[in-house]
């Protein structure tokens, strides 16, 4: 069975402090990990179910973009 996919929400510059090299790695140990890393620009709906295929998951870990997740792109 493959990893599950989980989407990790855009950080900004605040990706370091919460997804450093051992946290990264504990997550890639048992998922497919897609990261936005530092993006700082918002997201349309489009872009971010195009993004969010085919994941199990969502990582928004300091709220910074998380009004763009809606059920619209959850439920798509």
């Amino acid at each position: 069975m493959p990893n599950p996919k989980v989407y990790v929400h855009r950080l900004e510059n605040w990706y370091p402090l919460y997804m450093g090299a051992e946290n990264e790695a504990l997550l890639q140990s048992f998922a497919e990990m897609m990261s936005e890393r530092d993006r700082t620009a918002p997201m349309s709906t489009d872009e971010l179910v195009e993004r969010m295929q085919g994941c199990r998951a969502i990582l928004s870990l300091n709220g910074i973009g998380a009004k763009e997740i809606t059920a619209d792109v959850v439920f798509q």
